[in-house]
């Protein structure tokens, strides 16, 4: 699934690129979009939680500011007992790659924390977005 992300000014840093912290903040804007595609929006997440056990980035390029869009591409890679692992490429329109990074995702029961297994029916839907 693709994800365009509109840049802003506060985006950026004093080195005039697009600072670590934004990546983060877009992996996670991609990641609710492709939630909820598949129908797991803010309404399932109030009873299981999806959250995030492990992030890596791996920066190639930086994006200056004369970028005004990034495109966020993510997809599931890999479906676990307990966890799931999300891929994302960060593109410009012209398909220049700018990073690549990877999350771990773990299901949780709100109330609890405690660690769910995931069921049957979401492992078919994690698996369609690949």
């Amino acid at each position: 699934m693709q994800v365009r992300i509109q840049l802003r000014w506060s985006d950026f840093d004093a080195l005039r690129h697009l600072n670590n912290v934004s990546y983060v903040e877009f992996m996670q804007d991609a990641r609710f979009a492709l939630l909820e595609s598949l129908k797991l929006g803010a309404e399932h997440l109030v009873e299981v939680g999806h959250v995030v056990a492990h992030n890596e980035i791996d920066y190639l390029k930086p994006v200056g500011m004369n970028t005004r869009e990034l495109i966020v591409d993510v997809k599931v890679v890999e479906v676990g007992g307990a966890s799931y692992k999300l891929a994302y490429t960060f593109l410009d329109d012209s398909g220049i790659q700018y990073a690549k990074a990877l999350t771990v995702m773990v299901q949780v029961e709100t109330e609890t924390g405690a660690v769910l297994r995931i069921s049957d029916d979401l492992r078919a839907l994690l698996l369609e977005a690949r």
